[in-house]
């Protein structure tokens, strides 16, 4: 029987060597990690900083073995980029990658450029191509502030791209910052492949919708987000992602990380 990933996203412990993160994970109880790998704005992303500082993938592979984790996520791959792609498979091939959540290009501030559905597609199935010997998958997520805004258009898109290992990412945030818990409700599970759990105010706690999301989220049951009723409508094998983004885990010390990370996944019953 396979166990599913219960994983701590890179954001949760940004501000922490990667070896410590590692370490991190598993005292509190996960079984993989992601990592960084380039956005909008960061192209080199976490990997290009840890080569930078002297790290190799050896030496990356010898921290997960250690504690018996895995990079199970790479984030955040921009459609159409593809030197960033070319990191992607590169992690794939080395690391096992299983997910490489995916987004469209948009601006931080001001109206984003719309996106060419067919062109987007068209890469998307290319690269899934490229990808499926290894049986990695391109999970879409959609973020309001987007060109790839809801549920149903990040399905529209997945279906597009026509390869059955593009799918799509829900993260609760993004559900509940957009047009709330009916969202889940359009979301077609059987092609979900990772899914961000994070808790949070109901009303923003920052006018600005990326300064929101980035630094006010909360691990499940610390914030107000209706945690049960969305868990209810997550498969019982799909991969969960810790996505809890804030000020606190940025400055806390590695004791009080573990503790609330440990938190979040007992809240959400979830083993790794």
């Amino acid at each position: 029987m396979n166990t599913r990933n219960v994983l701590v996203a890179h954001s949760c412990l940004r501000k922490v060597d990667f070896e410590e993160r590692v370490r991190i994970a598993a005292e509190a109880g996960f079984n993989s990690v992601g990592l960084n790998a380039g956005s909008i704005s960061n192209r080199g992303g976490e990997y290009k900083r840890l080569l930078d500082i002297g790290y190799d993938d050896a030496r990356m592979q010898r921290a997960l073995d250690v504690h018996g984790l895995k990079i199970a996520e790479v984030e955040a791959l921009v459609i159409g980029n593809d030197e960033q792609a070319r990191t992607c498979r590169h992690l794939v091939e080395t690391f096992g990658v299983d997910t490489i959540q995916t987004i469209a290009m948009f601006k931080v501030e001001g109206e984003s450029e719309p996106l060419d559905v067919g062109a987007a597609a068209r890469w998307l199935h290319a690269f899934a191509t490229e990808l499926a010997p290894f049986g990695t998958k391109l999970a879409l997520e959609f973020i309001p502030t987007t060109p790839i805004p809801d549920a149903s258009t990040a399905q529209r898109l997945a279906d597009a791209a026509n390869h059955p290992n593009v799918g799509t990412c829900v993260d609760f945030w993004h559900v509940m910052r957009g047009k709330g818990i009916a969202e889940m409700d359009r979301v077609d599970w059987s092609r979900v492949y990772n899914v961000q759990v994070n808790d949070g105010t109901l009303a923003p706690a920052n006018p600005n919708y990326i300064y929101d999301c980035l630094y006010y989220r909360q691990v499940p049951g610390d914030g107000e987000f209706p945690i049960d009723a969305l868990m209810a409508k997550v498969p019982a094998n799909a991969p969960i992602n810790m996505e809890v983004m804030n000020e606190f885990l940025d400055a806390a010390t590695a004791d009080e990380q573990v503790a609330t990370l440990k938190r979040g996944r007992e809240r959400l019953r979830l083993n790794g």
